[in-house]
């Protein structure tokens, strides 16, 4: 089990922020992991998609926008917990991204939105394939 955990800490670290530093308790922060910031960019750049959605279907952009909400809410609850839960908040969190992808693959599909660009379809992986990799799944 230790070898484990050390193998895992030494592969999330090139994946984690620098200058968390001490918390209020006087321990040492987990730091947020690097595609925190990206993630936000991206949930940023997508929301306009969403509002177009939500003009042709409002549920479908009601799943979206929560499930697009969940993906950096659980990469910040992960980066501040331990062990198992860590990497089910991170779990959680690229399953949501999948369905970010889900409802834009659906709303183009039935000609609510254009298809996401193969630069929105990169950044998208990217992100999932970085969550991944930390969880080890």
């Amino acid at each position: 089990a230790r070898l484990r955990a050390a193998r895992f800490a030494r592969s999330c670290a090139p994946l984690r922020a620098e200058g968390l530093g001490w918390g209020p308790t006087g321990q040492k922060e987990n730091p947020m992991l690097r595609i925190y910031p990206v993630l936000l960019s991206f949930v940023g750049e997508v929301a306009p998609l969403v509002r177009e959605l939500e003009r042709r279907d409002a549920d479908l952009a009601r799943q979206c926008r929560r499930a697009l909400s969940s993906a950096p809410l659980n990469v910040a609850e992960g980066s501040y917990s331990r062990g198992a839960n860590r990497n089910l908040r991170y779990a959680t969190a690229t399953g949501s991204l999948r369905e970010v992808r889900a409802c834009f693959e659906v709303g183009a599909s039935l000609g609510y939105i254009a298809p996401l660009s193969a630069e929105m379809v990169s950044r998208i992986d990217h992100i999932i394939g970085t969550l991944v990799k930390v969880t080890g799944r």
